[in-house]
């Protein structure tokens, strides 16, 4: 698969994948981080951003995807914030995590500490893959 250039090229992508979709009714929340500054932003329906650009941001991990424009801010994939963003779960009662990486390079952004941090009136699993589970093979 070609790799598109240019920035709408890339949120193209995602309009395809997509197919038009809004932001639901239900909470999904979207992180990202402004390029410039380092600041974590979470996207909802309520933020003025379209859930296509707020995927693409999402997905724009750097030297792999250039950062996606939203309201004349450039931002990167939210997973350079945390792998896992668990903490914005704080307030919920049932917490299913998936994360395909639970490692990180610091202990507050591992996911046991993340879950451990939401305290004991949220019942919350992470799922994840173990050793047997064998890489995907890549086209």
């Amino acid at each position: 698969m070609r790799v598109p250039g240019s920035p709408q090229e890339r949120v193209a992508v995602f309009e395809d994948l997509l197919r038009g979709a809004d932001w639901p009714e239900r909470q999904l929340l979207i992180t990202a981080v402004e390029a410039q500054t380092g600041e974590a932003k979470v996207f909802d329906r309520f933020s003025g951003a379209r859930l296509v650009d707020a995927v693409a941001a999402s997905c724009a991990v750097p030297f792999v995807w250039p950062p996606v424009t939203i309201d004349g801010k450039h931002y990167i994939d939210g997973g350079l914030r945390s792998p896992t963003n668990t903490d914005l779960a704080a307030d919920c009662h049932r917490v299913v995590v998936l994360a395909p990486i639970i490692q990180a390079l610091r202990r507050s952004q591992r996911v046991a500490t993340q879950i451990a941090g939401l305290g004991t009136g949220t019942h919350a699993i992470a799922v994840s893959p173990d050793l047997a589970c064998p890489p995907r093979d890549r086209p």
